[in-house]
């Protein structure tokens, strides 16, 4: 079922979307320009409405009850800096009692802080999303898994080391997916290690994901960050009792190429375009970048 419809991408930075036309399924609710059925909000929503952080009613999985929210690929509205910060510090204090998992590495700078402020809106007017029936819970699955013309998950080839992230490999020839290994003990310091490679938002739970996976753009091609409690070849161990893996299920070679998200906390973050840009120098040093563009006539 659906919950809501959100006018915003979390993950919605200009290297990781493109195409206006695209629309997801998510589990996450960013509670950013968004609406709901009246029936909903009337009857099951308003008579408990909190005082304050209300948006966390809309994330209590107990009360979701598996419902999901639409959002677009590129973003039609963005937070003011007061509204982003408002929804952002409640889930960062909850993130300072988490341990690190980078080693001597440590935290770093979390890049989300800033990119969230260049994150590109559909500048059309209208836009035809064709047949929405693909949207509908019951079908969005299989559509998601291999309906989607030349970028379904079960199309996606394994990145089989992170160093690869940050060459050309990946540039052409996809879709890709980045197995990570994410266990119930260690799900949200994995995440943040990851998220701060990619530049995207670092709290948890995920945002913007599909059952745990995370779909990007990524630079010609499609790349898929899933999560799985199996461990490299070489560290298996037994599962916990909780632990569940339901991707494998659909895909029975996904353990044999799992990455550790905790090493990419020191790994460079590899440069990314938007889609169709291009990468400009200038021809003396100090030179702006709104100059540069000025001069080639081009958008910053």
């Amino acid at each position: 079922a659906t919950m809501c419809a959100s006018a915003f991408n979390d993950n919605g930075m200009a290297p990781f979307v493109a195409d206006p036309t695209v629309v997801t399924r998510s589990d996450w609710f960013s509670g950013l320009a968004w609406m709901a059925r009246v029936v909903d909000l009337r009857d099951e929503w308003l008579p408990i409405w909190p005082q304050e952080h209300w948006e966390e009613l809309f994330r209590n999985q107990s009360r979701r009850r598996n419902r999901q929210c639409l959002i677009p690929e590129v973003s039609r509205a963005v937070p003011s800096e007061e509204q982003f910060w408002a929804f952002e510090v409640p889930i960062r204090e909850r993130e300072q009692s988490l341990p690190l998992m980078g080693g001597a590495v440590g935290l770093r700078p979390i890049a989300y802080d800033m990119a969230w402020r260049f994150a590109p809106l559909c500048g059309l007017h209208r836009v035809s999303l064709g047949d929405v029936s693909r949207l509908l819970s019951s079908r969005y699955w299989d559509f998601f898994l291999k309906g989607w013309p030349g970028e379904g998950l079960l199309k996606a080839k394994p990145v089989s080391a992170t160093a690869t992230l940050l060459g050309e490999e990946l540039e052409q020839g996809g879709p890709w997916r980045l197995a990570y290994h994410s266990s119930v003990d260690d799900a949200p310091t994995v995440w943040r290690d990851l998220a701060n490679f990619f530049g995207l938002p670092p709290a948890w739970p995920v945002r913007g994901a599909y059952f745990g996976v995370v779909r990007l753009r990524w630079r010609d091609s499609v790349l898929f960050l899933v999560p799985t409690p199996a461990l490299a070849a070489g560290k298996g161990r037994a599962f916990h009792a909780d632990e569940k893996d339901p991707w494998v299920q659909v895909m029975p070679d996904l353990h044999k190429h799992v990455l550790s998200g905790t090493k990419m906390a020191a790994m460079v973050q590899p440069v990314l375009l938007p889609a169709n840009a291009l990468l400009i120098g200038a021809n003396r040093p100090s030179t702006s970048c709104d100059f540069v563009c000025k001069e080639h006539k081009l958008t910053c």
